[in-house]
């Protein structure tokens, strides 16, 4: 069985069972075509991320590429300092706390990364239809922390299993 190390964004297979490739793409977020035409490899993860190795990245409907307010991004480092020395968990720790206590490596809802067989640097990634994501860190990714097992290919015309 091969295995990979999961970089950017992952979901939960209880938002794409039983969907075909074209509809995948609107779920997710991928150009028409690009999985519709040539298929996906679905990779399972081998365990739950810990909090340092993903990122909460709410839904698919909102693009991973959304340029954020430089003033809010100041006001989070000066609250993130806060937070580092008082010890009081932050709102960031939070959400990571509660998407983890929902993720789960095995049976109908476990983590999966699904990636596309067309290997296309400068495709365009349009807001998908608003299913949960999450994406691995950055450290996480420069470590190659977080694996994947190939679960299985879905080839043009079939459905993700039910």
């Amino acid at each position: 069985m091969s295995s990979i190390v999961i970089r950017g964004f992952f979901t939960s297979q209880r938002w794409v069972r039983g969907k075909n490739l074209s509809q995948l793409e609107q779920l997710i977020g991928y150009r028409a075509g690009r999985l519709a035409f040539h298929g996906a490899e679905v990779y399972a993860l081998t365990r739950v991320p810990d909090n340092w190795e993903f990122d909460v990245k709410g839904y698919t409907n909102s693009s991973g590429g959304m340029k954020t307010d430089p003033n809010w991004e100041k006001a989070e480092k000066m609250a993130s300092a806060y937070y580092a020395k008082t010890g009081v968990r932050s709102s960031e720790t939070v959400l990571r706390d509660n998407a983890r206590a929902t993720m789960t490596v095995t049976g109908s809802d476990r983590l999966i990364k699904i990636k596309p067989l067309l290997d296309d640097p400068n495709d365009t990634y349009p807001p998908g239809a608003g299913i949960p994501q999450w994406r691995v860190s950055d450290l996480a990714a420069q470590r190659g922390t977080v694996h994947g097992s190939l679960l299985f290919v879905i080839r043009p015309g079939a459905l993700y299993p039910i």
